[in-house]
């Protein structure tokens, strides 16, 4: 591209105008004013989304051989330096706050593109902390912090009840709390001990201290859940529904010919279909009925617990002939009232006779129904919750701020068992769009942060103040590191120095 049309895309810095490129060479536009070594052009454009947008050209007055006015590009992509010596092939749009140009194809949901006439553009957007008071915050269906003991958990706002001036929550069922501090999964717990994401409200943030919970996006689901068994008790009950039918449970695992499992259901249907040992080693059989991947789970759990062979062959019965015919035994008992109404249901038969026919009609309900369970047609409304309501906890961006940098607890004390929130979290969740140089930003951030947690400690043994501060920072600078990496590893990707915000500390602080 020609320093000509560079000096054209950085154009009129006092108007929110758009620049395109295209191949045609039309008549130039008028230039209200020459070219001067001390800004760029002043030029009239169409506002951004207009018609005419794109009939600006390229035939533009040569950039004067002085170039001491330097144009600073700073876009969240990365790019940064003088717009004259980068080589720019997009439009760029320039920041009414910090006169800083951008790529507008860099903008987030190309809202650079979508400006009205006179709307200004900000390079780093940022909504303002909220003015509500933090009880009309609170609101039903919402997620929310709730104080147990010296620790801070997330909830699920059901229910307000004023004459209390208390909540009905639900407790995440992922909470790890201490063992002599056990919780209801459902309370109420009073207004003056909930709170919200105290969105930009870094004061507030420091001050709290997290417990422990399971992340959302670390919580399995669907058949990770199923593949994850040994983390999924199952209840009493799971033991009076199979241990009547271990013989025969036991017997499938043995991979005995299909021929001498005519009598079972699963059998049938295996050589009705045809069916072959896999690779794996087993018959597979993929239907589950209307089971949850819970059910499902507990049931392979206790194949797993109850067969001694079962725990060095689980990839032969999980998701084969064996695992199918006990969850053929649970949807039996399950649905056995419904099941013994049927009109063709043997009442006047042998006890043999009525159990044959409730376990054929079991396994033609595991074969319609597959597909059909409440993993499929009902919302898990508390993962979902949590899981956007974690968003708004440790978001790092331009919108959310100083409090969006790693702020939780800072001035409180370490969260429960050491535990780091900001390990292993998402990585788009680091919008990557606010850096030291951006108007909010405050080198307090970074200087004062986990000095608390460490000061009571250190300081009962003598050690200085300077002391008390480098070593705090030796470990922000690990925590952050480590976080930093965890989020880069989906995208394979290698941490650098750029991405740490830490990297800026002198060698001797650290």
């Amino acid at each position: 591209m020609s320093i000509s049309a560079l000096s054209y895309i950085l154009s009129s810095p006092k108007r929110r105008k758009q620049s395109l490129f295209v191949d045609s060479d039309p008549e130039p536009e008028e230039i209200s004013a020459p070219v001067t070594s001390s800004g760029p052009p002043e030029k009239s454009l169409p506002a951004v989304g207009t018609e005419d947008q794109t009939q600006h050209t390229s035939d533009i007055p040569p950039l004067p051989s002085s170039q001491e006015s330097e144009y600073a590009v700073a876009c969240r992509c990365g790019m940064i330096g003088n717009g004259y010596d980068l080589q720019l092939e997009e439009g760029m749009i320039k920041c009414d706050e910090c006169d800083n140009w951008s790529h507008i194809a860099c903008q987030r949901n190309g809202r650079a593109s979508s400006l009205r006439s006179r709307e200004k553009f900000l390079r780093s957007r940022r909504e303002k902390a909220p003015k509500v008071p933090l009880a009309k915050r609170l609101l039903a269906g919402k997620g929310a912090l709730a104080r147990h003991g010296k620790f801070w958990y997330p909830v699920r706002l059901i229910r307000f009840h004023g004459e209390m001036d208390a909540w009905q929550v639900r407790w995440w069922r992922g909470c790890r709390f201490p063992p002599d501090r056990p919780v209801d999964l459902q309370s109420l717990v009073p207004t003056t001990d909930l709170l919200d994401e105290l969105w930009q409200d870094r004061t507030r943030r420091r001050a709290i201290r997290l417990g422990q919970w399971t992340h959302a996006h670390d919580v399995p689901v669907g058949e990770d859940i199923i593949y994850s068994f040994h983390d999924v008790p199952y209840p009493p009950e799971m033991d009076n529904i199979l241990a009547p039918h271990k013989f025969t449970i036991q017997y499938l695992i043995s991979l005995p010919r299909l021929e001498n499992i005519q009598h079972l259901p699963v059998g049938r249907h295996l050589q009705l279909q045809g069916r072959k040992v896999s690779l794996t080693g087993g018959y597979p059989v993929k239907y589950c009925g209307d089971l949850t991947a819970i059910q499902q789970a507990q049931v392979a759990h206790w194949i797993y617990d109850n067969f001694e062979e079962a725990r060095e062959t689980v990839v032969q019965w999980l998701g084969c002939a064996p695992f199918a015919h006990a969850l053929s035994i649970v949807l039996a008992c399950n649905k056995r009232s419904i099941l013994e109404a049927d009109p063709s249901y043997p009442r006047d038969g042998t006890t043999d006779a009525q159990e044959e026919f409730i376990l054929e009609a079991a396994w033609a309900t595991l074969l319609e129904q597959t597909g059909r369970s409440t993993d499929v047609t009902h919302t898990d409304v508390d993962l979902e919750c949590l899981s956007a309501f974690e968003q708004r906890l440790f978001e790092k961006s331009a919108r959310s701020g100083s409090a969006g940098n790693f702020q939780w607890g800072l001035d409180a004390g370490n969260h429960q068992d050491s535990w780091d929130p900001y390990a292993g979290l998402p990585s788009h969740w680091n919008h990557e769009d606010r850096n030291e140089g951006d108007p909010d930003y405050d080198e307090n951030e970074l200087e004062v942060l986990c000095l608390q947690p460490f000061a009571a400690v250190l300081a009962n043994n003598n050690h200085s103040a300077g002391q008390i501060s480098a070593t705090a920072k030796m470990w922000l600078q690990a925590r952050m590191s480590f976080s930093f990496q965890v989020a880069n590893a989906h995208h394979g990707l290698e941490s650098d120095s750029k991405q740490n915000p830490m990297g800026n500390l002198e060698n001797e602080e650290r």
